[in-house]
């Protein structure tokens, strides 16, 4: 009866994985990039610095075949939890000999670590988990090459944590239908999105002339010259993946859990490497506003032909993008 139910339960996983091919390559990027930004946080890239340094082929297999031998092999033996625990304390000891950094910031990444690899190693399998790890030294070599290529990393984690999630029983384009993204009532959406920019932006620049009429002005001095540091792939972004990640994530994943004030308020928050109060305050009422038009028409595609107008529009004032 025991071995009958494991089979069962067994063939139900392996439809599931059938049914939504790319969902164990979506959750490998998206453990790869938490990793290499924990990475950062939290051991300054000691370990990322440490395989740079080897043979990159040699990184490569060894970062996989720890995690086929973790999560594969030891996993399948003695569980995940004593699994877990035996990766805990080899990986303690190595890494202090091998990085010298302070043992509670190394113990916090490797359970960071150990939980992200358990949990994609719960919902698919030991292969993932290596793949993850590749993704992980993958993304540390691309960061090596172009310092802004943890910008495209981070979009590309955006886009995937949901489509990910949506991704249990169905395929991509069943993900992306979730979040209203479909041929239905396409030119309809769009026509919203690009009326939706006209209405931001006199909006904003109805605060902008009250503020000023105020004697108040703006302190956008600091985005321009931010702006003017982006290297040009990071521009191009800026209207075309970076709308489509930053909509998923935050009004298709967040707005529907957190609500519009909360996840608005996140966005916000995530605009404030700029160093501006009126940026911040504006990306929260352009936030709060396509949550709204998500609210309003089921579909992200407004929101995100808006978002990408908006991001276009103030490039071109900002002088880095040409539109005549």
């Amino acid at each position: 009866m025991a071995s009958a139910s494991y089979n069962l339960l067994g063939s139900a996983v392996a439809l599931r994985r059938r049914s939504s091919g790319l969902s164990p390559y979506f959750g490998a990027f998206c453990a790869g990039c938490a990793l290499f930004f924990a990475s950062g946080v939290l051991l300054n890239f000691a370990d990322v610095k440490f395989f740079l340094g080897m043979d990159w082929g040699l990184a490569f297999i060894l970062l996989a075949l720890g995690e086929l031998f973790f999560r594969g092999w030891l996993w399948d033996k003695l569980g995940g939890a004593l699994s877990l625990v035996l990766f805990l304390l080899v990986f303690l000891f190595g890494y202090q000999m091998l990085f010298a950094v302070e043992i509670p910031r190394l113990l916090f990444f490797l359970l960071v670590y150990g939980a992200l690899m358990s949990f994609l190693r719960v919902r698919e399998d030991g292969w993932t988990c290596a793949l993850a790890a590749i993704a992980y030294f993958g993304i540390a070599l691309g960061a090596k090459s172009e310092p802004y290529f943890q910008t495209i990393a981070l979009q590309l984690f955006l886009l995937s944590v949901p489509l990910y999630f949506r991704m249990r029983w169905k395929g991509l384009a069943g993900a992306l239908g979730d979040f209203g993204i479909k041929r239905e009532g396409l030119l309809r959406n769009v026509l919203f999105g690009v009326l939706a920019t006209f209405a931001i932006m006199l909006a904003l620049i109805g605060v902008s002339l009250a503020l000023y009429l105020l004697h108040y002005g703006n302190d956008l001095g600091g985005v321009r010259e931010k702006i003017d540091s982006f290297p040009q792939f990071v521009v191009l972004m800026a209207f075309t993946l970076t709308p489509f990640a930053e909509e998923i994530f935050f009004r298709g994943l967040l707005f529907p859990i957190l609500g519009a004030l909360a996840s608005s308020l996140v966005f916000a928050a995530s605009h404030y490497q700029y160093g501006s109060i009126f940026e911040i305050g504006a990306a929260f009422f352009v936030a709060y506003f396509w949550c709204w038009l998500y609210k309003k028409t089921g579909s992200l595609i407004p929101s995100i032909v808006s978002h990408a107008l908006f991001n276009l529009i103030s490039l071109s004032l900002a002088g880095r993008v040409g539109l005549g």
